[in-house]
């Protein structure tokens, strides 16, 4: 497993900044012949800006949220080897979305994707809220059990 960070965790994941990216992956990269592409961070950070904009969570609660992906493992349960696949961690600031991960990771046959976006306690609150704000106004004893509950 290849956790890498240097120097990538300060550049944000847009397309102006597509060649600070792709050099700062190639310095990170190495001999490594399994490596997320820079067009692939700068993807998942907007799909998953889009998959935060869809739940209804404003721009101010998006901070602190991470996305994790890595690539599924071999589906054939024949193939009984380890496999290398992609694997990247990014994390929203007030800024923008940056990487605190890029690398691979060993799977076994079988293995998952992962494809995920970890909410802080502030943006489950947003999507709970939003969620239920479409049956009607939330009463007071609903609002208090989200405030209970810790969402």
């Amino acid at each position: 497993m290849a956790a890498k960070t240097s120097g990538l965790s300060s550049i944000l994941l847009d397309e102006a900044n597509y060649a600070a990216v792709a050099e700062a992956l190639s310095a990170l990269r190495g001999r490594s012949r399994v490596f997320p592409a820079a067009i692939e961070l700068i993807d998942a950070a907007s799909k998953a800006e889009r998959r935060l904009e869809k739940a209804g969570v404003a721009i101010s609660s998006r901070p602190g949220c991470t996305y994790q992906f890595r690539d599924a493992g071999p589906s054939a349960a024949s193939y009984g080897y380890k496999k290398t696949v992609t694997s990247f961690s990014l994390k929203r600031s007030a800024k923008g979305w940056v990487a605190t991960h890029a690398g691979n990771e060993d799977v076994h046959p079988k293995t998952r994707e992962i494809n995920r976006i970890n909410l802080t306690p502030k943006t489950k609150h947003a999507v709970v809220y939003t969620a239920l704000a479409g049956f009607g106004l939330l009463p007071e004893k609903a609002k208090a059990d989200l405030v209970i509950a810790g969402i």
